[in-house]
């Protein structure tokens, strides 16, 4: 799925976000065939920029020509945290982001950041007096009434990757809780091996489910459903084709994906959980 810079932003609408407190936790997905981004929205006023990954060899800067005008349409222009979900080295988002907007925390899995393609950014950032912090697993970051738990990877794993590393086996597997809510962002081909991933810890609390990425090959959504039992999937960018989301929704479960639905918010309020699409 591929679409213009111009469509995406008329999906952005007119919602202004500024840093104030609020009683809501909003991610806000973007994907335009080029890669993932997420902004999330805190309680506190604090906003995470979750950088998913490029999937695509194209060299069109989604950076540029995407992620940067959606943040501004938002009144951004700090980021409290970045946050490195995939460790790919073609990441065209980052580059222009660090240079347009002050960031405040790296928050990376460290793992796969030593060549190339990282060294620019990373020294612009070191250059802003930006901090470092290295996720693996059982973290409990709190962020006031919100909960960042990192499920993914291992400090053993995070010790022991080859350099270079297997990018797709490395991405930062983390959920947020709030109140009695959760939302899991996880990449759609993941293996679950000896069941890593502990979300299932929480089956209480109202889950939606953010699978993003490749959707080609052995994918974990059967396998996280089953585990999570969500109200919401949402499938960034698009719905892959051994998920039958026909029964999916004989059982309840609401999905999305955003070839279909275009930009949308999944918001919490601590209590109930929702899906906001654009107009």
């Amino acid at each position: 799925m591929i679409i213009t810079t111009g469509l995406v932003l008329a999906h952005l609408g007119s919602k202004e976000s500024g840093s104030q407190p609020t009683n809501t936790l909003t991610m806000s997905v973007l994907d335009v065939g080029h890669g993932c981004c997420i902004l999330g929205q805190f309680p506190t006023g604090q906003r995470m920029l979750i950088e998913g990954g490029n999937y695509s060899w194209s060299t069109f800067n989604i950076g540029k020509n995407v992620v940067a005008p959606f943040l501004w349409k938002e009144k951004v222009k700090e980021i409290d945290f970045l946050l490195l979900a995939s460790v790919y080295p073609r990441c065209s988002l980052l580059p222009f982001v660090v240079d347009a907007f002050q960031i405040r925390e790296l928050w990376h899995s460290g793992i796969g950041l030593r060549g190339y393609a990282f060294r620019e950014t990373f020294e612009s950032l070191r250059e802003k007096n930006c901090t470092k912090k290295i996720l693996t697993d059982f973290q409990n970051i709190r962020l006031g009434e919100v909960s960042l738990k990192v499920l993914y990877p291992s400090v053993y794993q995070v010790h022991q990757a080859p350099d270079p590393p297997y990018y797709e086996k490395y991405y930062v597997i983390f959920s947020l809780k709030y109140g009695k809510t959760r939302i899991v962002l996880l990449p759609f081909h993941f293996f679950f091996e000896n069941e890593e991933l502990r979300f299932h810890e929480s089956q209480s609390a109202k889950t939606a489910l953010l699978f993003y990425g490749k959707t080609t090959g052995k994918n974990s959504v059967d396998y996280a459903i089953k585990l999570s039992n969500p109200e919401i999937v949402v499938f960034i960018p698009e719905v892959p084709k051994s998920y039958h989301h026909e029964t999916a929704q004989k059982v309840g479960i609401k999905w999305f994906s955003i070839s279909k639905d275009g930009l949308i918010r999944i918001v919490s309020d601590g209590n109930e959980i929702s899906v906001q699409k654009s107009p």
